[in-house]
């Protein structure tokens, strides 16, 4: 009769079958050859995956399960078992138990992925409710000490031992009905542990997002499914891509789920579904990840619109200001006039800041998102005063800033006097003063000189 042995004692103990008159003992395990055991028959028999590189994955090789009994068979559970943990299920049945019936068959994927060069083992096992001796066993084999290496199976793979009956029988009639080592369970945790998409348009383009999902326990861990519901009939406009079931072995890379939310044309309001992992962790066997969004009225043709963080209106009528002295500019006599005569003249907002590297917060209040790319340093107060870039502010980097509607970013500047101020201009479509002095009306008149310009000396920051 052929046997598998499981003799690697990195693995688990030996199993020795027994051939014996009238009846089969395997010590809680059926391998693929015992076939008057098991109900169910493989093919192949065992899976080589020959030579991979450290830190690579090969090619994932299938094994079909095939019923050939005259009754249907549950398959309860399909699991793998290696201490080094380099065997994977890449693909099997989207739930378990699942029944296969008469002449049916199920494929189950495996692929090997080395973290470090040896030869290796272990072994597919799956577990029916036909099976009364142990789950049905697929030897899994895989080298990475070269490329030429050849898997060494050792005693794990089956020999023909028809003409050595025996050795095997000593006179013994007894079974071995030893238990099989208790299994330890996998554990699984996602992160984050729910989603809000935040608060979209109408027919806004999809979203998307990240959900990991690891094993944090000390045995594998088999999903066996991933999908969408929502008590709410919002299920559709959420998706989940990326991974549909199989197992994680522990301290294996996290798997991701890539989900993604659609407002569509859908009715405005809140919007909610939850990501479902189905597994065989008894503690958690269904994990639920709450999915939220907000859709809003159609905006049309979005745009952004920015404000200057923390910026304030001058303690004085700039205009007013700049209207009392136009007498005193020359050839800009008629500025007082042009200018509303003293009167109620809005300038742009103002800026205190302090030496060193400082961060300019700009938030996009608009209803679409938006680039800025460029920035100015001086530029003409009010339409009228050319202002001069300072040398004691310099712009460092943010660009190019892009920003979502109610998102904040920063631009980088880096500033060296204790009493100086610039203009700074943001593509056209913010402009600001940003000085080391408060926004008073002494400040602004030391550090644009305008003492010094009504004499002649212009404005020379």
């Amino acid at each position: 009769m052929n046997s598998y042995r499981r003799s690697l004692s990195t693995i688990v103990p030996a199993i020795l079958c027994l051939t014996l008159v009238g009846q089969l003992g395997c010590n809680g395990v059926v391998t693929t050859h015992d076939t008057a055991s098991h109900a169910l028959e493989v093919n192949p028999e065992v899976l080589d995956f020959g030579y991979t590189a450290t830190g690579d994955f090969s090619d994932s090789l299938a094994v079909e399960i095939k019923n050939s009994t005259p009754n249907p068979v549950e398959i309860q559970a399909i699991r793998i078992e290696d201490e080094d943990n380099v065997f994977s299920i890449h693909e099997s049945p989207a739930q378990l138990p699942t029944n296969l019936n008469t002449g049916s068959s199920v494929d189950v994927s495996v692929y090997f992925s080395p973290v470090t060069e040896g030869n290796f083992l272990g072994w597919l096992e799956i577990v029916t409710d036909a099976d009364i001796d142990g789950p049905l066993v697929v030897p899994l084999g895989g080298c990475s000490t070269s490329p030429d290496c050849v898997v060494d199976f050792g005693d794990l793979l089956p020999e023909d031992d028809s003409d050595d009956d025996s050795s095997t029988d000593n006179g013994d009639t007894t079974t071995d009905d030893d238990d099989e080592d208790p299994v330890i369970p996998g554990v699984i945790v996602a992160t984050p542990a729910a989603i809000d998409f935040g608060t979209l348009p109408q027919n806004q383009a999809a979203v998307g997002d990240v959900v990991t999902i690891e094993n944090q326990g000390e045995g594998s861990l088999a999903i066996s499914s991933v999908s969408i519901t929502s008590n709410t009939g919002d299920e559709a406009l959420f998706t989940v891509a990326g991974f549909t079931g199989g197992t994680i072995q522990p301290g294996a890379t996290p798997i991701n789920l890539n989900l993604t939310f659609d407002p569509g044309s859908v009715d405005i309001g809140s919007k909610s579904a939850q990501l479902v992992i189905v597994s065989d962790d008894p503690a958690t066997p269904e994990l639920l990840v709450p999915l939220t969004a907000e859709v809003t009225e159609d905006c049309g043709s979005c745009q952004p619109e920015w404000t200057l963080v923390d910026g304030e209106s001058f303690g004085f009528d700039l205009g007013g200001l700049l209207g009392g002295l136009g007498g005193g500019l020359g050839g800009l006599g008629g500025l007082g006039g042009g200018m509303g005569g003293g009167t109620g003249m809005e300038g742009p907002q103002y800026l205190q800041v302090s030496t060193g590297t400082f961060d300019v917060q700009i938030q996009n209040t608009g209803s679409g998102a938006g680039t800025l790319t460029s920035v100015t340093e001086g530029g003409t107060l009010l339409g009228i005063l050319p202002v001069p870039d300072s040398p004691d502010i310099a712009f460092l980097g943010g660009t190019p800033l892009e920003l979502g509607p109610g998102e904040t970013g920063s631009l980088q500047f880096q500033v060296t006097g204790t009493a100086t101020c610039e203009m700074v201009d943001v593509d056209g479509a913010l402009s600001f003063i940003m000085g080391s002095g408060a926004p008073d009306e002494a400040s602004i008149m030391d550090c644009m000189d305008l003492g010094g310009l009504l004499g002649g000396g212009g404005l020379p920051f």
